[in-house]
C-alpha cells in the first residue's frame, strides 16, 4: 500500500458534496472543482475518498456514482440512515480494513496507533500518517456522533485540574476592643 492510498479528506459532509456533484452529471475533476467551489487540490482529496469509501467509480479520470453513493445521497444529511450507509462504506473498504478495520468499534484506535498502523503500512513519514489519522478519526467522530475534540491528535482538551486543596476557614475576626468610656469634657465658653 502506498501513502496516496490513504485518504486525507477531513470531512464527510465535503466528500459527500463531491458525491452529489457526480450525480448531477459533473463527471471530471475540472467540473467537479467548478461546481462545488472546491480547490482542484481538494477535489482530489474528496475524489479519492469517494473512490476508497466505494461511493464513486473512477475511469480515464471520469466519476461515476456507485449504489452506495446513491443510497448516500437518498439519506437525509447527518441522519441515522445517513451514518449508516457511511459505517457500511468504511466497513466495506478494503484499504480502510488494512488501515482501521477497527475504526468504528466502541474502543476504536487512538491516534498513536493509528499513525502507526499508516507508517507501517505505507511508510509515509510520522508527519503525514499522523495527518491522515486525524482525518480518519474524525470520520470515526462522524459516523459515531462523538465529540471530536476529546480523541483528536494534539487536539485533546486540557486535563481536568484536580480540585485545589480546601483552605483552612478563615480565623473569627477578633471582636474590637471594647473603648472605655471617655472622660467627660467640661465645656468651655470661648465668650465667658
Amino acid at each position: 500500500m502506498r501513502t496516496l492510498d490513504v485518504p486525507q479528506a477531513n470531512d464527510l459532509a465535503t466528500v459527500r458534496a463531491v458525491v452529489y456533484a457526480v450525480r448531477k452529471g459533473n463527471l471530471s475533476r475540472e467540473e467537479l472543482a467548478e461546481f462545488t467551489g472546491f480547490s482542484k487540490r481538494h477535489v482530489r482529496y474528496r475524489v479519492h475518498a469517494a473512490r476508497v469509501l466505494g461511493l464513486i467509480d473512477l475511469e480515464a479520470d471520469l466519476a461515476s456514482i456507485t449504489p452506495l453513493g446513491e443510497r448516500l445521497l437518498a439519506a437525509r444529511v447527518k441522519s441515522d440512515e445517513a451514518r449508516q450507509v457511511w459505517k457500511d462504506a468504511i466497513e466495506r473498504s478494503p484499504t480502510l480494513q488494512v488501515l482501521a478495520p477497527d475504526l468504528l468499534a466502541d474502543q476504536g484506535p487512538d491516534a498513536e496507533t493509528l499513525t502507526e498502523r499508516i507508517c507501517e503500512a505505507t511508510g509515509a513519514s510520522p508527519s503525514t500518517a499522523r495527518r491522515r489519522a486525524s482525518g480518519l478519526l474524525r470520520w470515526r467522530y462522524t459516523v459515531l456522533g462523538i465529540e471530536p475534540a476529546s480523541e483528536r491528535p494534539g487536539l485533546e482538551p486540557p486535563p481536568v485540574p484536580e480540585p485545589a486543596p480546601e483552605a483552612p476557614p478563615a480565623p473569627e475576626p477578633k471582636p474590637a476592643p471594647k473603648a472605655e468610656a471617655a472622660a467627660p469634657t467640661e465645656q468651655l465658653s470661648l465668650f465667658g
